[in-house]
């Protein structure tokens, strides 16, 4: 009998020691790893001259994956990029909690990125002009104002399909990472 309370114990000690320690079941998925990426090349507009004292508005457009359309905004003055930035993508977004057709994050002069889900307009342009967007690339963008560096990446689709952060850099800590991940398995925004 004591064996058999003894053997009792341990397996409620083992169950709930078990319970204590699991993840939740609710817990933040990881962010893709886009860092590790290779770089793609922003693309400047025609007449660009990073000498000539003007401030140039950028914008870059692409397609992450059949359906979803993305702009990449920001403003270059010589060889700095400067906020104003964002990054939208439009379109069938997979995995979008209630049904969203828009992704978004913004950096703007003052405060922490933005970056939300909304549902509206496409407001990105002709998409039959948008260039395919290689699968496994990278985006980097590093806005001199504030130190910010902004990074998006594509995927293969399995993992996920794009996924953008902006946080300070240089060891600054004003405000934690906000950015965006589009996957089939679920899309969120932090």
């Amino acid at each position: 009998m004591r064996k058999l309370a003894i053997a009792t114990a341990v397996l409620v000690i083992n169950l709930v020691g078990s319970l204590c320690f699991a993840a939740p079941a609710n817990a933040d998925p990881a962010f893709p790893d886009i860092d590790s990426l290779p770089m793609a090349s922003i693309k400047y507009p025609a007449g660009f001259d990073p000498t000539d004292g003007k401030q140039w508005p950028i914008e870059n457009i692409f397609s992450p994956a059949d359906g979803v359309y993305c702009r990449l905004r920001l403003q270059a003055w010589g060889t700095f990029q400067m906020p104003p930035a964002d990054v939208a993508c439009a379109g069938e977004l997979p995995g979008m909690p209630n049904g969203e057709n828009i992704a978004r994050i913004d950096v703007g002069t003052s405060g922490a990125p933005y970056t939300r889900f909304l549902k509206g307009s496409n407001s990105l342009g002709d998409l039959n002009t948008y260039p395919h967007f290689s699968a496994g690339k990278q985006l980097q963008v590093f806005l001199n104002t504030r130190s910010i560096l902004m990074s998006c990446g594509s995927g293969s689709g399995d993992d996920f399909i794009f996924a953008c952060h902006a946080w300070q850099s240089l060891g600054q800590a004003d405000f934690p990472p906000h950015g965006f991940v589009l996957a089939a398995s679920g899309s969120w925004v932090f």
